[in-house]
């Protein structure tokens, strides 16, 4: 099989007949249903003149269709988190796709798509995919309809742009990173939808996967009526001021009514939505993990989101009316540029408004790792979960501890829920 480089044809991938069907009923009553409409000439709940609404796909969720693994990739050093002590980009890639497929992969045989710009030459290929047919390299090419600056966000505007200018005392966050968030905020679900899947699950360069995952991560999530997955949590203080006032500048005018949004605001209504008053005391409790929301007499919005470097997700909830105009807004705003506002809390925020919250689900059964490391080798963000049960890794955790000193993030309990007043973080 050939692996292809064009980003406007999926044929290889999209045109294989899916391994599974594991709702084969409700495909044939839907396919009978369609035809019955053809014929008596009444139109389907899912034609494609009417609009996709988050009802409509809770309604329809129980249709399978394929997913598929997905990557970001660069090869060389990352501008924003780069760490020599880990090896290249590529070394990590591999790593990371090797673990993959050991502990998940080699028995699902899932399509890994790995995006790139061009720096991915037929040696680097092979070096990361060691003949495995399930991967596929793709093109992103560099002013085309998927990495590049939207129409509204002109060259010039650069200079105004946060951590943009090179300052060895501040981070730095190039034009490629935040093409990367309007990526997987607002791009990818449109490119996966016309190559047909229905499934994504996001894994990164830095992303290892430690133990085995004993079941099919979309099955699980379909069977169960799960719409968005995440791994680990995290406070996002620096790129948030502002965020929340322009999200709910939609909210308001749509007269929108939050699933859950409100439970990570104090107090829990609009009025509690907001990023004034990030103090000093609250940054540093999201940074030490002390805290997952605002603690006594502190106001506003907590911070809290998924540290979506692995999510897994329903495609179609993200191509909805209700969805597609929040992100419209986030993108006539510019923030994702000028502001940096990443795709963790516009994920996040998305999930929050519109997604009911049970069908939202925490991992909790395999051991994961996503650090974020500095060029003196120091963890600086993220860390390794240690999986319940049989999903647990103590000497993938014994030696990342050894490594950098501390877990930075233990075991998350599920009875803990989700967005509770209670301590979810701790060191």
């Amino acid at each position: 099989r050939t692996r292809g480089h064009d980003v406007h044809t999926m044929a290889t991938a999209s045109s294989r007949t899916p391994r599974r069907q594991p709702v084969r009923a409700a495909g044939t009553r839907l396919l009978v249903a369609m035809l019955v409409s053809a014929v008596c000439g009444v139109r389907s709940s899912s034609s494609d003149s009417e609009p996709l609404t988050v009802d409509k796909v809770l309604n329809e969720m129980n249709i399978t269709g394929k997913g598929c693994v997905v990557y970001m990739a660069q090869n060389g050093k990352h501008t924003s988190y780069g760490a020599a002590s880990r090896g290249t980009q590529k070394d990590m890639l591999i790593r990371s796709v090797d673990l993959l497929f050991k502990n998940y992969n080699d028995r699902e045989k899932e399509d890994v798509l790995i995006f790139h710009t061009g720096d991915f030459n037929a040696m680097d290929i092979s070096d990361v995919a060691k003949g495995r047919p399930e991967v596929y390299f793709k093109l992103l090419e560099e002013g085309g309809e998927w990495w590049s600056l939207p129409a509204n966000i002109p060259e010039a505007s650069k200079a105004e742009w946060e951590l943009f200018k090179r300052n060895v005392r501040k981070p730095f966050f190039s034009e490629g990173y935040r093409h990367m968030i309007m990526w997987y905020s607002v791009r990818i679900w449109k490119y996966l939808e016309r190559a047909g899947y229905k499934w994504v699950m996001r894994m990164d360069d830095d992303s290892y996967l430690h133990s085995e995952v004993t079941y099919n991560i979309f099955e699980h999530m379909q069977q169960q009526r799960f719409l968005y997955g995440f791994r680990q949590i995290a406070c996002e203080i620096s790129t948030a001021p502002g965020f929340m006032e322009m999200v709910l500048q939609h909210v308001k005018k749509k007269q929108i009514k939050p699933t859950f949004l409100y439970d990570h605001c104090s107090p829990r209504t609009a009025a509690g939505c907001h990023t004034k008053g990030a103090t000093a005391v609250l940054t540093k409790k999201c940074e030490t993990r002390k805290v997952g929301l605002r603690g006594k007499g502190e106001k506003g919005w907590s911070h809290l989101g998924y540290y979506n470097n692995f999510f897994v997700t329903y495609i179609p909830f993200w191509r909805t009316q209700e969805v597609q105009g929040l992100l419209r807004h986030i993108e006539a705003s510019k923030g994702m540029y000028v502001k940096r506002w990443n795709d963790l809390i516009i994920q996040t925020i998305a999930v929050q408004t519109f997604m009911p919250k049970k069908h939202v689900h925490w991992f909790n059964d395999f051991t994961y790792e996503h650090a974020s490391v500095n060029n003196k080798g120091t963890l600086v963000y993220g860390g390794l979960a240690p999986g319940k049960g049989a999903g647990k890794n103590a000497t993938a955790a014994k030696a990342f501890r050894s490594r950098y000193g501390r877990m930075k993030v233990k075991v998350f309990n599920n009875k803990v829920r989700e967005g509770a007043s209670k301590v979810l973080w701790y060191e």
